[in-house]
């Protein structure tokens, strides 16, 4: 038999789960953003219909994230280009993909520690494969890639890494400058970045990047921490992040869309998506297989 005085601290202890359930799903409307009107998502990623999105633009024939490999890209028939932003030591949004400018330019050093005039000194063709043709190409700034993209006509996700707070001022800025919220997804691995990029400007269209160990291991497959405890914290933080992307923190950082690893799409993965009113992007796609798989079998856009 259950006494009076048990049954009592029962009832309390219920009432507190359902309290305190409750006072987590006002905050959490509270702090949830929008998402953009179908109408304009349709304009910028069209539902059931797959687009090339050229991956820091026509990188395998000409140098990535540069003006060549966007103009490339267009005359090879993509409807988009994909490209990534950092920023220099004085402050200036420039196209590059990783911390250094080591593995593409003729230079040395983290971006961050070189003003916009060193980083414009640099080769950008200096070591890909056809470097002898395109001769020297500067990096450019965003503000350049921008203004080449709407004279080509081609749609932009624009890949943020780090500094949230300042590109969402740079990024609400010149959205506003350009009018890019029917031409224009700010994309990231970081929800952080994501979230304050939509607060900045509910209309900007945001899509979270994601694939399976991204906190734990590397794209190569490597570890990202040698250190046993380190790791597998590392791993959990994983589990944690993959089940919160898909149930509740895509939908409280107000993203329309989801670019997901090409090795974890398929027709569940994508209806699953649908349901919830979100495109899916597939990213790398290099092989001619996959591409035309994912285009004309699945008709998931790719990147």
């Amino acid at each position: 038999r259950v006494s009076f005085a048990r049954l009592m601290i029962l009832m309390y202890a219920f009432g507190g789960v359902v309290a305190s359930t409750g006072v987590v799903g006002l905050v959490y409307y509270a702090l949830r953003l929008p998402r953009p009107a179908d109408e304009l998502l349709n304009q910028v990623v069209p539902r059931d219909k797959s687009d090339v999105i050229a991956h820091r633009g026509e990188s395998f024939d000409a140098p990535e994230n540069t003006l060549a490999a966007f103009r490339l890209a267009k005359r090879n028939g993509a409807k988009g280009v994909e490209f990534d932003l950092s920023y220099t030591a004085d402050g200036h949004p420039v196209l590059l993909h990783d911390d250094t400018v080591d593995r593409t330019t003729d230079g040395i050093g983290a971006v961050d520690t070189l003003t916009l005039a060193q980083v414009r000194q640099l080769n950008a063709a200096h070591h890909h494969r056809l470097r002898d043709k395109y001769g020297t190409l500067q990096i450019p700034i965003l503000e350049e890639a921008i203004q080449e993209c709407l004279r080509l006509n081609l749609t932009m996700f624009i890949d943020v890494k780090d500094d949230a707070a300042k590109s969402a001022a740079v990024l609400s800025a010149l959205f506003h400058q350009y009018n890019l919220f029917n031409k224009a997804v700010v994309c990231s691995f970081s929800p952080h970045i994501l979230y304050k990029v939509k607060k900045a400007d509910s209309r900007i269209i945001t899509g979270m990047t994601h694939r399976k160990w991204f906190l734990s291991h590397l794209g190569t497959g490597q570890r990202r921490n040698t250190g046993f405890l380190r790791h597998y914290l590392r791993v959990i933080g994983d589990i944690v992040l993959d089940w919160s992307i898909h149930s509740w923190l895509y939908d409280l950082c107000g993203c329309s869309v989801v670019l997901m690893h090409r090795q974890r799409i398929n027709q569940k993965y994508l209806s699953s998506w649908k349901e919830k009113g979100v495109r899916v992007v597939a990213w790398t796609v290099n092989a001619k297989d996959e591409k035309e798989y994912l285009e004309n079998v699945l008709r998931a856009g790719c990147c």
